[in-house]
């Protein structure tokens, strides 16, 4: 079992109004972003990450994961919930907790990502047992997004995101079940083959291709460049 450097120093455990807290702190923000504003308020999103600016990965993948998942309904809901006021900076306290979530996201793949074929089991167990879950591609492409964050943090070596990308992108171009390009959703992680009977799945390789294509970027190494084109340029997209 991987584990990560750089645990919480402090080792806090953080209460439930802690996490309550944040939520409404974060749902703020987005508010004061005008999510429900339409084109120019994901530039401003985009803009408050730091992509218009040439911000960091960390900017990047909040960008694209705001973006993605987050709905104007279900903001606005929540803004109700939490009762939202104007005007929060963030606390050390607050930093502590976001780099703890982080944190532990990223333990998730170095858990649970097969140590031999780089690819990413869709599940894990509560009770801290290993997983006997198939890979899902999809969590496999926010494997190559966490390696990059992991890095970028300091939560892994140098050189240890590229080494990962590399092992998981050739089994991907070399020993995944695809279909014309498409992979299939669920396959066995120490083998790559199908299982469950499972779709090649076009929603599910879009998702490893966001984290490749990211990789890719993050990256700039020759062998990953290479392997992430192949990966591209195969997919009958007709």
């Amino acid at each position: 079992m991987r584990t990560l450097m750089n645990p919480n120093p402090a080792g806090a455990i953080f209460p439930r109004s802690e996490w309550q807290g944040l939520l409404r702190r974060i749902f703020q923000n987005v508010s004061e972003m005008g999510m429900e504003g339409g084109a120019g308020a994901g530039e401003a999103l985009l803009t408050r990450a730091g992509l218009c600016e040439g911000g960091g990965v960390m900017g990047r993948i909040f960008a694209v994961v705001v973006c993605v998942l987050v709905v104007a309904p279900v903001v606005r809901a929540l803004q109700a919930w939490a009762g939202l006021g104007g005007g929060y900076v963030m606390t050390a306290q607050d930093t502590a907790l976001l780099n703890e979530v982080q944190r532990r996201a990223v333990l998730f793949f170095t858990e649970h990502t097969d140590a031999v074929t780089g690819l990413t089991r869709d599940r894990a167990p509560n009770n801290g047992a290993g997983s006997r879950a198939p890979s899902s591609v999809a969590a496999t492409g926010f494997a190559l997004t966490a390696w990059c964050i992991a890095e970028e943090r300091g939560w892994l070596r140098s050189g240890e995101a590229r080494r990962m990308a590399v092992r998981t992108l050739k089994t991907l171009v070399e020993g995944h079940a695809q279909e014309r390009g498409w992979f299939y959703h669920f396959v066995e992680a120490t083998d790559g083959t199908r299982t469950w009977q499972s779709e090649a799945s076009t929603i599910d390789t879009a998702l490893l291709l966001q984290g490749a294509v990211l990789a890719r970027e993050y990256l700039r190494d020759p062998e990953v460049t290479a392997l992430v084109n192949r990966i591209y340029e195969r997919i009958d997209w007709r």
